[in-house]
């Protein structure tokens, strides 16, 4: 168990839904609310032109930079994907990670790799997530309920 936390990551293998949680949650808990991958691009600015121009390594470190600053944030709800998680697992340590586990037939149509990829994916966020919240739907609503439950030992109102 964590003692000390300094954010609240949600994941979820849909990015649209997560980050609706997400801002939902932030919003009951009157906290901060970004989105990683977001925050990521934004520091980035134009990623294609550091992968053509420096590779794959140098854009990944480069990303993992940006990822570290947003995850410095303190008394933020955050909204991240499965990649940015899967790539930069170390840099989440001082966060409470929560896994939004959705049915696959759920996964939005934007999300095709986590579609495909579903019980690998799957298997990965439930071993290296903090909480699962196993979710029968896509309801935001539900969502949120048993986000709530599975941080209470975490989180005061």
């Amino acid at each position: 168990m964590k003692e000390k936390i300094q954010n609240i990551v949600l994941i979820s293998l849909d990015s649209c839904f997560v980050k609706n949680v997400s801002q939902i949650l932030a919003s009951m808990l009157d906290v901060h609310f970004a989105d990683c991958k977001e925050l990521v691009e934004y520091d980035l600015i134009d990623s294609g032109t550091i992968l053509k121009n420096c590779g794959i390594d140098y854009l990944k470190e480069r990303e993992g930079d940006a990822l570290k600053r947003a995850l410095d944030f303190e008394n933020t709800i955050l909204s991240c994907d499965y990649d940015l998680f899967k790539n930069n697992k170390r840099l989440f340590s001082k966060n409470l990670v929560c896994y939004l586990k959705l049915p696959q037939k759920d996964i939005g149509e934007k999300d095709v790799i986590n579609q495909l990829a579903f019980l690998s994916h799957d298997e990965f966020l439930e071993k290296n997530c903090d909480k699962v919240c196993t979710l029968k739907g896509k309801s935001a609503k539900q969502a949120v309920k048993k986000t709530m439950e599975a941080l209470e030992e975490y989180y005061e109102n």
